[in-house]
């Protein structure tokens, strides 16, 4: 460990936390000028060259080093403090580049001092989001259920009985159905593109990568695997164009009901709906200064995407609320399974 070169000419970093915490926390704690001798220890690179260059205070190291949010625990705390002493092995700092430690130690200590969020409470709050979503679903299944008419007037809204759906030839509707596929692989790759970046600059915590697998397990499991995968291949539903209200040759089917009307990619739930749902899932977690603009947006571009579904028939009403409340439920229970906290990670290192 590091020692400090005080009024008596040597004391511990400890030292540092106690008059951190003893002196108000300003971020700009002072300690005399002097000299901070680093013992030799395990090297970090990542670290180093902004300790050295006084570029980083002691919050942004703090930040940096857990992904800027949450306050993390003693011991985390205290495994950054030996890691950014450990950044300038066999080196010697003085004056102002002191002064970084000082932040860091001031940081470190009025983390500690907070009381550390409650797990319970994390967990409690995607409880009841999940019990939120489930009864949605089952509110929604019985009232379509209990009024199957429904679907067919709201299809019939965008039905002509000469022409049949009219909104596939218009042009305008058949590129705002083939954006969203851009939009998707848009997000993807912003997503990854993120990921790759930490990873090349050694910032690669696990609160700035647990938003990316929340993201992508949801989209893998929601509209993948359970809409897609699942319910459109093995429910049967016939799409409105091919019910008998509309022209074709099959019997509109409720939800929920198994059926031999369809036999592959079927009507029962929407999937690009579902993929409209994962946008705004998106939009959920984009930064603070931008998040509100941003799931605005989406909700509105979502919806329309939605609608269009039902405007095209290639959809009813009822594929689309389901599919949003059914990925609605799989992001709920993805969040309460995905730990929101863990240590600090880095490629390369020994720590998980």
């Amino acid at each position: 460990m590091a020692h400090l070169a005080g009024d008596d000419g040597r004391c511990t970093s400890s030292s540092v936390f106690e008059k951190a915490t003893k002196q108000p926390q300003t971020g700009q704690q002072h300690i005399p000028a002097g000299r901070l001798q680093i013992g030799t220890a395990g090297h970090h690179p990542g670290i180093a060259g902004d300790i050295a260059r006084n570029s980083w205070s002691g919050e942004s190291l703090f930040r940096r080093s857990h992904g800027g949010e949450g306050s993390p625990h003693a011991s985390q705390c205290d495994q950054l403090v030996r890691c950014s002493i450990s950044a300038a092995s066999s080196s010697t700092l003085q004056g102002s580049n002191l002064q970084v430690f000082c932040k860091l130690a001031s940081a470190c200590a009025a983390a500690m001092s907070a009381p550390p969020s409650s797990p319970v409470s994390s967990r409690a709050k995607s409880d009841r989001l999940i019990i939120a979503f489930l009864i949605a679903i089952l509110v929604a299944s019985m009232f379509f259920w209990m009024f199957p008419g429904l679907d067919l007037v709201v299809s019939r809204w965008f039905f002509s009985p000469g022409d049949g759906f009219t909104s596939p030839s218009n042009s305008k509707l058949q590129w705002l159905r083939r954006s969203s596929r851009w939009a998707l692989a848009g997000v993807i790759v912003v997503i990854l593109l993120r990921i790759l970046r930490d990873t090349i600059n050694g910032a690669l915590t696990w609160s700035r990568v647990r938003k990316p697998i929340w993201l992508l397990a949801g989209l893998a499991l929601g509209p993948g695997l359970l809409v897609n995968g699942l319910l459109k291949g093995h429910w049967g539903r016939p799409r409105p164009i091919n019910v008998d209200v509309f022209g074709g040759d099959a019997v509109h089917q409720t939800v929920w009901v198994i059926s031999d009307w369809c036999d592959r990619n079927c009507s029962f739930v929407s999937g690009e709906a579902s993929s409209s749902a994962w946008l705004v899932a998106a939009a959920l977690v984009t930064p603070k200064p931008v998040r509100l603009a941003a799931t605005a947006a989406t909700l509105v571009y979502a919806g329309a995407l939605s609608l269009n579904r039902i405007a095209f028939g290639g959809h009813f009403l009822s594929d689309v609320v389901l599919a949003w409340l059914i990925c609605g439920l799989v992001f709920a229970i993805l969040d309460r399974l995905i730990p929101g906290t863990a240590y600090p990670f880095r490629p390369g290192s020994n720590h998980t």
